[in-house]
């Protein structure tokens, strides 16, 4: 019994040397690499573009109501 489970840990073990050895390490990307991210847009830019957004779903939503072509 304990040689059925010393096998399994062995077996276990390779399998994970070997899984690491295949996928390899998932490091992430050097900063030197990635592009400089755009400024963040300001609160007031995000809520007017949120408002644009509703209006053009009311606007949608409108069409739908009155049976128009949505496209």
């Amino acid at each position: 019994m304990f040689i059925m489970f010393a096998g399994v840990g062995i077996i276990g073990a390779l399998a994970s040397i070997l899984a690491s050895l295949l996928v390899g390490s998932s490091s992430p990307p050097a900063e030197e690499e990635t592009p400089d991210a755009a400024p963040a847009p300001t609160v007031e830019i995000e809520i007017a573009t949120i408002k644009n957004e509703l209006a053009a779903m009311r606007q949608l939503l409108e069409k739908i109501a009155t049976g128009g072509d949505t496209k």
